[in-house]
């Protein structure tokens, strides 16, 4: 990564206008971002620091320290500050689920805006993917919060999750062999009905026999 240093000279002034036109042409959402009001600001603040400016010489004689390129302090400026509504929408989770995985301490706490309003991240949209992706792999919330935990030490997790990954089979394998035990017995009642309404085509009807096999046991 490497850094723009911005001072009140034109050619510093100019290096972070074109390293913010950099960023916004790599990123895949280059069209929305155009319009964004951060976008918008660097901008304002390159403008200033050009000496054509009027502002110009009234400006402390300060420098700026800015990184460019994906996971760069300029990169997060327009990228962060995404509030609750924006999240729900581009993840599609309700808001209320997004909060309770907030409770829950599945989300890092949020920072907030002057208004105080919670600011998310790219990196959170992220994290309630994996959220998602576990839930539905059959993860309690506890072994997913244990699974966030371990993304963090990536290769040396890799025998941790594995053994996560061995008692959620075995637990499935069990749910499993309980499923096809009942499968088996519902399909023996079925049988049992099949063949009482058929015998009723020719003779009088007796009392259900799935009824009476359960009362009788």
């Amino acid at each position: 990564m490497r850094n723009c240093r911005l001072s009140r000279e034109p050619t510093r002034a100019a290096e972070l206008t074109q390293a913010l036109e950099q960023e916004v042409e790599k990123c895949p959402e280059a069209q929305r971002l155009q319009t964004h009001p951060r976008v918008g600001a660097l901008r304002r603040v390159a403008a200033a620091l050009s000496p054509s400016n009027t502002l110009h010489n009234r400006m402390p004689d300060k420098i700026f320290w800015l990184d460019s390129g994906l996971c760069s302090r300029v990169y997060a400026f327009f990228m962060s500050g995404m509030q609750i509504g924006e999240l729900a929408k581009r993840t599609t989770l309700t808001i209320d689920a997004i909060r309770f995985y907030e409770k829950r301490r599945l989300l890092p706490k949020a920072a907030r805006s002057a208004g105080g309003f919670r600011l998310y991240t790219t990196g959170d949209i992220e994290q309630l993917h994996f959220i998602r992706q576990m839930h539905a792999l059959g993860f309690s919330l506890r072994e997913i919060r244990e699974l966030i935990e371990l993304r963090t030490r990536k290769v040396a997790a890799c025998e941790s999750v594995r053994e996560l990954v061995k008692d959620k089979l075995a637990g499935v394998r069990a749910k499993l062999h309980k499923l096809q035990k009942l499968e088996a017995e519902l399909m023996a009642d079925l049988r049992k009905c099949n063949k009482e309404l058929k015998r009723r085509q020719r003779h009088s009807a007796s009392a259900c026999p799935v009824l009476e096999e359960v009362v009788t046991k």
